[in-house]
């Protein structure tokens, strides 16, 4: 019995879907194991080189930043797996609108500009590779389910 036109779509989607998901993983991952900022400290009259932040570090503690500055990015972390999640359980709506907040989250990273720990104004100076990552990570996920709901308008 041929199998429905349908049925098909559906199967090659599925195939597709699973090449998504990879490829974001694959960036995140990488985005952790590599730096994500360097900083320079400040006591106000002079400064130099700190440190050297792994995405490691920032997936750890940058949840603190809410704390320390008001800074909501890290939270795009929680909100890019709900999303996969919802997508994975087939909500692709619900999976683009969490994308989206989180593509939004990630973005407010850019008004970033210290680092929340016992040290005193250190500051970042420069994204490493492993910021550029994330962020693509999120923008990679985004743009994937906006073409899925642009191609699929009904099923989204």
């Amino acid at each position: 019995m041929a199998q429905s036109k349908y049925h098909s779509d559906s199967s090659s989607q599925a195939d597709h879907s699973w090449i998504a998901l990879v490829t974001v993983c694959v960036l995140f991952l990488a985005s952790v194991v590599t730096p994500v900022f360097y900083t320079e400290f400040c006591n106000g009259f002079t400064s130099s080189p700190a440190s050297t932040y792994y995405g490691w570090h920032a997936l750890l503690f940058g949840w603190l930043a809410l704390f320390e500055d008001g800074t909501i990015a890290w939270y795009a972390n929680p909100f890019l797996y709900i999303s996969m999640v919802l997508y994975v359980g087939r909500l692709g709506r619900a999976s683009l609108i969490v994308s989206c907040a989180a593509l939004f989250m990630a973005f407010s990273s850019i008004y970033y500009t210290r680092i929340w720990n016992d040290k005193d104004h250190e500051y970042i100076v420069q994204h490493g590779v492993g910021y550029y990552l994330w962020l693509l990570s999120f923008m990679v996920w985004a743009a994937w389910l906006s073409w899925q709901a642009s191609k699929n308008p009904e099923k989204s």
